[in-house]
């Protein structure tokens, strides 16, 4: 590859053309297509997946009837001391056909500010992120704006497509699945009657978060458990809360992994005690 050709000017070549080619025609690894092109494929998929709705409002993927037989009653639950930049990218080379799926929560107030978020600003010059999100960018702000309702707003972009390996563009990239969560504060998340205790907004942020990853049908997740200030203000009851969530059926009936990423040391002692704590 020429040293001229860069990610940057891939992306603007494949934004550009992503309607050119049919999503319903599988590539193969022999076709001779020039790199824009097969680009412009992935952002098409992703984009033709992708989903913005209220969380009560998502098509649930989840699997209701389990064979009991077949199932193995626990799910696969790792605590890295590790940024989720670091541990997607780990698990995602040790295993390209498990897609890892990134959780973000973030207050409703901030959906804007999206790009501002760590693990999101990491993605911008690596990655097929920023012309996904910027081609719908307009309808998530549009939903949570100015809404002042208990429920929760999930942004859905499948398929997002990591290039970049350090200063080189891989040779062979992967895909990661990004959820994000936007959640109410803690008076408009219980519906203006009274606002919500401690232990209440902690225990809707975390399974409004896990259950836009079952209603989407994403089976390996990796979320950071402090990802919102307010978790890693209550560490330790969002640690307790958090440490029940692989021990519930409607999760080991529908998800396949779940990794807590913790780049804090502090935090991730706290995390690390209570989870041992409570098995």
């Amino acid at each position: 590859m020429s040293k001229k050709v860069t990610l940057s000017k891939i992306l603007k070549m494949a934004s550009l053309r992503i309607f050119d080619y049919d999503i319903n025609t599988k590539l193969k690894k022999d076709d001779i297509i020039d790199l824009s092109t097969r680009v412009a494929y992935y952002i098409n998929s992703s984009m033709k997946n992708l989903k913005v709705s209220r969380l009560e409002g998502l098509p649930s993927n989840e699997e209701i009837v389990i064979d009991s037989d077949e199932k193995d009653y626990r799910i696969e639950t790792n605590i890295n001391k590790s940024t989720v930049q670091k541990t997607i990218t780990l698990l995602s080379e040790i295993d390209e056909n498990n897609v890892q799926t990134v959780i973000i929560p973030i207050p409703k107030k901030k959906s804007g500010k999206i790009k501002e978020h760590p693990f999101i600003k990491w993605l911008k010059d690596i990655s097929t992120f920023d012309v996904v999100y910027d081609k719908t960018e307009e309808k998530w702000l549009d939903l949570n704006d100015n809404d002042k309702t208990e429920f929760s707003n999930v942004l859905y972009l499948p398929d997002i497509y990591i290039f970049m390996n350090g200063k080189k563009i891989r040779t062979k990239p992967f895909r990661i699945n990004i959820v994000i969560v936007a959640v109410s504060n803690k008076f408009n998340a219980k519906s203006g009657i009274d606002e919500m205790n401690e232990y209440e907004y902690i225990h809707k942020i975390v399974d409004d978060s896990i259950d836009a990853g079952i209603k989407l049908g994403c089976k390996n997740l990796v979320v950071n458990p402090f990802a919102l200030g307010f978790l890693a203000d209550s560490a330790h009851s969002a640690s307790e809360y958090w440490s029940t969530i692989p021990e519930r059926g409607r999760v080991i009936e529908n998800i396949n992994s779940l990794v807590f990423s913790i780049p804090d040391d502090d935090l991730f002692i706290i995390f690390s005690k209570t989870y041992s704590s409570n098995k």
